[in-house]
């Protein structure tokens, strides 16, 4: 919900910021399902699906909810989302959408390339030897980042089943002693 939010935050209403966060959560949800599960893309930490596609529902939301009042407050044009009786936004805010869509993919697509001409777009052959039918995550360090939910429907972080509890470390003491004179 916090990425779907950052583009309308000063021209909505609050009650409307939890509309669009709530949306967002959907969104994030059916995106992260269809890529990682449906179009199998190895998004270990989901950055298409909360950047991208709640990104673009965020600029979407917001050229549908900024109120005229919000947006002059903000320094912007007073201009109304399609919601208050304007349009012009939606119709911006759809060709940024289509515009970051094209500057990124193009960008990512061509580091890609060059990644794959270089032959650093695969892993090693070492890994693969080792486990030829399993993503990079397992092969390397034994578990998918996303494992399906005990409860529930959702996913849940491997970080959550493993222990991060720091062990003691005892630090010297940082008070001065008394016989030494201070710098």
């Amino acid at each position: 919900g916090l990425v779907s939010i950052t583009a309308g935050c000063a021209t909505v209403h609050p009650w409307a910021a939890l509309i669009i966060g709530m949306i967002g959560g959907l969104v994030y949800r059916g995106c992260s399902h269809c890529v990682l599960h449906k179009l199998k893309v190895d998004d270990p930490l989901d950055s298409s699906s909360v950047h991208g596609a709640c990104g673009a529902w965020g600029v979407i939301a917001a050229a549908l909810l900024t109120t005229e009042e919000f947006a002059a407050a903000t320094g912007y044009q007073r201009r109304a989302g399609l919601f208050y009786g304007g349009g012009k936004l939606l119709g911006a805010a759809l060709l940024q959408v289509v515009c970051i869509l094209a500057w990124s993919g193009t960008n990512a697509g061509l580091v890609f390339l060059l990644l794959k001409k270089a032959g650093k777009l695969r892993r090693r052959e070492t890994y693969m030897a080792a486990a030829p039918e399993e993503d990079l995550d397992s092969s390397i360090h034994g578990g998918a980042p996303l494992e399906p939910a005990e409860h529930g429907s959702g996913n849940t972080s491997r970080a959550e089943s493993v222990d991060t509890s720091d062990p003691v470390i005892e630090m010297p003491d940082a008070t001065p002693d008394k016989d030494q004179p201070a710098a």
